[in-house]
């Protein structure tokens, strides 16, 4: 060994952090089985291709990643394609299917969003094209206008991963006390050389090697000396060291096809003696010294097999213990060269490699058409009407390019009122296009101002999310709102987003059943929706409604009218309530039941529903500011690869809402202990978690005139009324006195069993004298039932129907925790709400677990008429 140079040992006061992982596999995977069924097709039998074939059955590697996989042109025949062809192929598929995948993930892992970058450095060795893929990689992911500072490191090889990664920290160190934040990319595309190394082999006679050894992949990193919270990982020092003498032991040579890896067989000796003296050095420098090689966790690279094993031998380290991440890599993906090291870091950190691999394509999770005709599917008919041929001539009027594609005639989806296919471009790339369908899911027929309304705002929501957040939503290429076009329905062609819906189960959650590696997924996830959670909090709005483009200007929106209600824009938070209340009463009232007891339950349940949000008339966030929620934000309408990241977010039926409903968007995480579905109380304390330590970390913080946080929002039972129970509420045959009357009587009402209240209430005479009914004192708050605000009333007339709950007070006074309100004479007939004329009635909010004294009873009281 020559003279070590000194380590490089990062300063006490620097927290220099690896702070997100991305990685990127190609989805095609290649068993050696496979590699030599491909091999056997274009080339004839010789002992050198038979010598190869044997070592890519030997190397212990079960698949191997390839881009450029089976059908594709470059393995078509003998002839290796160009290098002009594999480079123009390195940037037009490899950086926009692997690089930009793998960077979005580690942004997305981070926490932080391309706006936050100051600085990006890549390095390949499987392409020399100038500019460098680094530029392209900028392009793609928008940030070409930021000012970013690039590098790119080209022929280093294996080696290339962590010579990048150093680089990035020099960086770092050198800007000390700056805000920086860098972007390592790596990325390998081996593939492209298959057939020039196989023809090599056969042509020359000769053994090779390097041609079933490596995998296509992109890695990346994001390092930064800024305190964002928990770190993958920390550095703490790092060392090289160019060895004399090993110029040719692992090389390249140029031929008029690529490069030719040349592999020595001394290499693994070397590799093998090389590692402990700078190891060594590099924890004295760091004052870890006193550390053994098996004391620690090793990221090694994989370069093969047997310098797995002689490292191991010479280091005493443990194949299944120490070197755990570095086989695993090796025998699931094999050796990407500079990308690998990172895969290896992502596998040792909890991730898993074969996670990584992009998600197939969207409709590979559809049903057949033959499926939905099977299942008596409401959209059959309209799916054998549609002229296809029509749509894929519009799209190809709206590429950019205008490439033909060819829509996907097997597969598609069906939503509530619309169907979803694929479009395939000539360049491989797709494009989603939604239809809206002439029936819905219920049966009805949507009217044509509803669908107008929905697809607009859709389109309009999706454009101005992606303009202002980081939040991986669909990119709109084109959309009518009305049906005025060749297709003759309102329709939305937008960009195909990876990935695929979350698998986890709520109940195992709740119950503590997830294993370590679904715990991790679940973690993953959780955070980028709190994420994403706070960067819609950030979009804020002076009125209530749905999001449209300007009829003046389609660069600018405005908000109208929810689209499938009609109701708004509101200015206020109450006039909002208030008009959903009315539109359920209007809804559910009308409704023919089969019995009375039907009737009553209903209208009883609606009458809890206004009592309340009563308070809501006096809240101080009442004029804003409102908040952009995605109206639907359940697991089925995100994507996620397999590690649990979220890679889109569809179904945008969305709008400028109060906080309160605000709050309780992500609807499978925001329950409380109200809840009667009691096996999601242990999400929403997961989410609750997560989301202040997103918010911690990000120092993001919604400020409203109540300051109120999300959290405090998110877990009132005033919140719940108007969250995920309004929705519960949502339709005739779940406004339900059965479901809802106890859950909704102990949020209101502070009672358990609305039955009494009910059964004295019935038959009796109204009286003018006020009257006083004790309400039975809150349970203790514990760590299953959390102290939040709850209603305390008393009846002050002799049947609940005949309680004051109406829109329109003649005066609302607020006195300290108590809320009075007059309202004027008013009958509803037809088994609705009974009110008596001329009522001032009184609701006092009391903190849970609050003992009420006898000689303070909380009450209601009704002045006669």
């Amino acid at each position: 060994m020559p003279s070590l140079p000194k380590p490089t040992v990062v300063p006490h006061d620097v927290d220099l952090c690896i702070l997100g992982i991305g990685v990127a596999y190609p989805p095609e995977l290649i068993t050696p089985d496979d590699f030599e069924e491909s091999a056997l097709k274009i080339f004839e039998r010789s002992p050198a291709l038979d010598q190869t074939l044997l070592v890519n059955r030997k190397t212990g590697i079960e698949q191997r990643a390839f881009l450029y996989g089976k059908g594709h042109p470059f393995h078509a025949s003998s002839t290796p394609p160009s290098i002009e062809a594999i480079s123009d192929a390195f940037r037009n598929e490899a950086v926009p299917k692997l690089a930009v995948p793998a960077a979005q993930r580690a942004l997305a892992d981070a926490g932080i969003t391309t706006h936050d970058l100051t600085h990006v450095v890549c390095t390949t060795v499987t392409d020399s094209s100038n500019p460098g893929f680094d530029v392209h990689l900028i392009d793609a992911l928008g940030i070409s206008d930021n000012g970013v500072e690039r590098c790119l490191l080209a022929g280093i090889g294996c080696a290339g991963g962590l010579a990048a990664l150093r680089a990035a920290a020099n960086t770092v160190l050198a800007r000390r006390g700056e805000c920086v934040n860098v972007l390592v990319v790596a990325m390998e595309v081996v593939s492209g050389f298959k057939t020039m190394e196989l023809a090599h082999a056969v042509s020359q006679g000769q053994l090779n090697v390097a041609v079933s050894l490596f995998s296509d992949c992109a890695a990346a990193l994001v390092l930064t000396s800024r305190d964002l919270g928990p770190a993958a990982y920390r550095v703490l020092g790092f060392t090289s060291c160019t060895l004399p003498g090993t110029r040719d032991l692992l090389r390249y040579d140029v031929n008029p096809f690529g490069w030719k890896a040349i592999i020595s067989p001394k290499l693994p000796q070397m590799t093998s003696t090389s590692v402990r003296p700078l190891f060594d050095d590099l924890l004295r420098a760091c004052g870890l010294g006193h550390l053994r090689p098996e004391d620690v966790d090793w990221a090694l690279h994989p370069g093969g097999a047997a310098i797995l094993r002689a490292c191991g031998e010479t280091l005493g380290l443990n194949a299944d213990d120490h070197l755990r991440a570095s086989w695993s890599v090796y025998r699931k993906r094999g050796n990407s060269s500079s990308a690998t090291v990172i895969s290896v870091l992502q596998t040792l950190r909890g991730g898993q490699h074969a996670a990584d691999t992009l998600a197939a394509r969207p409709s590979d999770a559809w049903k057949t058409a033959q499926e939905h005709e099977d299942d008596g599917s409401f959209v059959t008919e309209f799916w054998k009407s549609l002229d296809l041929s029509q749509l894929e001539a519009m799209a190809k009027g709206f590429h950019p390019s205008k490439l033909s594609c060819r829509a996907n005639r097997d597969r598609y989806a069906a939503g509530c009122n619309a169907i979803v296919l694929e479009l395939v471009f000539e360049d491989s790339t797709i494009w989603i296009a939604r239809i809206t369908a002439p029936l819905s899911q219920a049966g009805s027929i949507p009217s044509d101002e509803f669908l107008s309304r929905e697809t607009e705002s859709a389109a309009a929501t999706m454009r101005y999310i992606r303009e202002r957040t980081s939040i991986p939503v669909p990119t709109v290429f084109a959309y009518s709102a009305t049906r005025d076009n060749p297709l003759g329905r309102q329709f939305i062609m937008m960009s195909a987003l990876r990935g695929s819906h979350p698998q986890f189960r709520l109940s195992d959650i709740n119950n503590d059943k997830l294993a370590a590696d679904a715990k991790l997924v679940v973690d993953r996830y959780l955070r980028c929706l709190a994420q994403s959670y706070l960067e819609l909090s950030e979009l804020r709005f002076d009125r209530i409604g749905a999001l449209y483009f300007d009829p003046n200007d389609d660069s600018k929106y405005t908000i109208g009218c929810f689209p499938e209600s009609g109701l708004g824009p509101f200015d206020t938070a109450w006039d909002f309530y208030q008009a959903r209340a009315e539109h359920m009463e209007n809804e559910f009232l009308a409704l023919a039941d089969d019995s009375p007891e039907v009737r009553e339950g209903r209208a009883f349940i609606l009458w809890l529903y206004r009592l309340g949000i009563a308070p809501l008339s006096s809240s101080l966030d009442n004029r804003g500011p409102f908040l952009l929620a995605h109206l639907d934000l359940v697991a089925h309408n995100t994507l996620v690869d397999e590690t649990g990241a979220i890679t889109g977010i569809i179904d945008w039926d969305a709008g400028a809402v109060p906080v309160e409903v605000f709050a309780t968007q992500v609807h499978d995480w925001s329950t409380n202990f109200c809840n009667p579905f009691h096996y999601k109380r242990h999400p929403h304390k997961m989410f609750d978690s997560t989301l202040r330590e997103v918010q911690d970390t990000a120092d993001r913080t919604l400020c409203l005139p109540s300051g109120r946080t999300l959290q405090e929002i998110r877990s009132s039972s005033t919140t719940y009324l108007v969250g995920p129970l309004d929705l519960l509420l949502g339709g005739p045959d779940m406004c339900s006195e059965t479901l809802y009357a106890d859950t909704m009587c102990r949020l209101v009402l502070g009672i358990d069993d609305p039955s009494s209240l009910k059964k004295n209430c019935q038959n009796r005479v109204v009286k003018e004298e006020e009257a006083e009914v004790p309400i039975p004192a809150a349970a203790p708050a514990t760590a299953h039932n959390p102290p939040v605000q709850q209603l305390a009333v008393v009846p002050a007339q002799s049947d609940w129907r005949s309680l004051p709950v109406n829109p329109d007070p003649i005066s609302t006074e607020v006195s300290g925790n108590t809320v009075t309100s007059r309202y004027p004479p008013c009958r509803t007939e037809n088994g609705g709400i009974v009110f008596h004329g001329g009522l001032t009635f009184k609701i006092t909010t009391v903190p849970r677990g609050e003992p009420r004294g006898d000689s303070e009873p909380a009450r209601g009281e009704a002045e006669g008429r």
